[in-house]
């Protein structure tokens, strides 16, 4: 069977939110300022929107490569 294009597209945009995310915090973190999701959200290049529709797979993300 095939793989679906659709699903691994849609996997490889979500690894790329999550990485960005993840360096954005990093960064921030390093900075040693208070951080808020529009601070994550503009720093990695998306909205604060979609940093919280997709929060709990961004929280996974931290945790397992934090």
């Amino acid at each position: 069977m095939r793989p679906d294009p659709l699903a691994e597209a849609a996997a490889r945009r979500h690894e790329l939110t999550r990485s960005r995310a993840v360096q954005a915090l990093r960064e921030l973190d390093r900075s040693g300022a208070r951080v808020t999701f529009a601070d994550v959200a503009r720093s990695a290049g998306f909205s604060e929107l979609k940093m919280i529709i997709d929060i709990d797979r961004l929280v996974a993300g931290f945790r397992t490569h934090g």
